[in-house]
């Protein structure tokens, strides 16, 4: 075998790690390993490392069983695969000559961009390695705890705009279709993909409160104390031209049925819905509010309804 030097036509030995820059073969590759043995510090790491991912990638054969015949048995074979490992996932252009090798290996498992502000937090604020270990372990808690406010604020805004999706209050499909063959709807103002009532519907995603309601609108609510929000909308929907029917809990005792439910025509349903498959009825009994283009109601105001379960 020939020796080669540290500089030559096909490697370049950088500050930050090793350059393939010619075409080596598999001989030449084995022995630059060889030579690699004469450095120190973290030039030294980072060229074994680079020099590894090189050879597995042009080489496919042997593997580490070609690197451990150059670095001897199994004792070396945990700090060669750590090599490797840091060498693989921070390139080149993100390290940094005056930090460690240990220090990239801290940074190792994080994205590209991660990778690149952590280690300039590193130089910044010349931090040691325990140092930038732990700003990493502070950020990851921060981060999680951002994702899970995010997430519970997600299940809030999902309770606030499903109502069909509720199981326990799905809207029964007998009593929707005898209100849809009076009103034929054309809106189902608060749905998902699998529930909707009508082939236009506004989904959490789309926000059914942000949104103008036109025509004739189904709205079965969620029955939280959000409900007022929707209620509210609905009647200020029916001033600006819609008709807007709304299923709801006839809860006399709350502001918003005194707010807006009175302002509309209020059908008191006979008896308890059984709501979406539940084998009972639910523990209160429901009204349909009918708010009217320009609100006024139809006729009688209050109606004993009893018609869709005679």
């Amino acid at each position: 075998m020939k020796q080669l030097e540290l500089f030559n036509e096909s490697f370049r030995l950088t500050t930050t790690g090793l350059e393939i820059k010619g075409n080596p073969d598999f001989e030449d590759w084995m022995e630059y390993g060889h030579t690699l043995k004469t450095l120190d510090g973290t030039s030294r790491q980072f060229a074994i490392g680079d020099w590894i991912v090189a050879g597995f990638d042009k080489f496919q054969h042997g593997k580490w069983e070609a690197v451990q015949q150059v670095w001897g048995g199994n004792g070396a074979l945990g700090s060669l695969q750590n090599y490797e490992y840091v060498a693989k996932h921070v390139e080149s252009s993100r390290r940094r000559e005056n930090l460690s090798f240990s220090h990239h290996a801290e940074v190792a498992d994080l994205d590209p961009n991660d990778q690149h502000d952590f280690l300039q937090l590193a130089v910044d604020k010349k931090l040691s390695v325990a140092s930038l270990r732990d700003a990493i372990r502070e950020e990851k808690v921060r981060r999680k705890a951002e994702e899970e406010k995010r997430k519970t604020e997600e299940e809030e805004k999902k309770s606030i705009h499903f109502s069909s999706d509720a199981d326990d209050w799905a809207t029964p499909f007998d009593f929707f279709e005898l209100l849809n063959d009076e009103f034929s709807f054309t809106l189902d103002v608060c749905a998902n993909e699998q529930n909707a009532k009508c082939s236009r519907y506004f989904t959490v995603i789309d926000n059914g409160l942000a949104q103008d309601w036109r025509g004739a609108c189904w709205m079965n609510p969620p029955y939280g104390r959000e409900i007022d929000q929707w209620m509210e909308k609905a009647y200020k929907s029916a001033k600006d031209g819609a008709t807007v029917v709304c299923l709801i809990p006839a809860r006399t005792d709350t502001g918003w049925w005194w707010n807006y439910a009175i302002k509309g025509e209020i059908r008191f349903i006979k008896g308890r819905l059984k709501f979406g498959d539940a084998s009972n009825s639910a523990p209160f009994p429901s009204a349909v509010v009918v708010f009217y283009p320009g609100v006024s109601p139809h006729d009688e105001q209050v109606i004993w309804w009893g018609e869709w379960n005679d």
